[in-house]
């Protein structure tokens, strides 16, 4: 969803089309999760980082449902963001991908 939405906005450039992107990745044995109710109750209680406790308001609504669906299916989730580690309390298991001189490393938070 966040891919379309950033793409029809100009936000993001493909260099395939929409439809061809998805089918490469059906190739590939990645699968787009559908949303369910089970997310939504989750997103619905799901509390996000608040400025008076980390000095920010972590409001991205495409960050919350990752979030939720990670959690809710028991998913590792995978992510080069700083706000995601603040969602680890509440049940988000998550790999933290930093770079460091061009090389990805991986620091899991299981």
């Amino acid at each position: 969803m966040e891919i379309a939405i950033k793409s029809r906005d100009g936000k993001l450039q493909l260099l395939k089309d929409y439809e061809t992107l998805f089918g490469s990745l059906g190739n590939m044995g990645v699968k787009i999760l559908d949303i369910d109710d089970q997310h939504l109750i989750m997103l619905s209680h799901l509390n996000y980082p608040k400025r008076e406790t980390v000095g920010f308001d972590h409001k991205d609504p495409f960050d919350h449902l990752i979030i939720s669906q990670a959690i809710t299916d028991g998913l590792c989730l995978i992510s080069s963001d700083e706000n995601m580690k603040h969602y680890i309390e509440q049940g988000l298991e998550l790999i933290k991908v930093t770079e460091k001189k061009g090389i990805a490393e991986l620091d899991s938070r299981r």
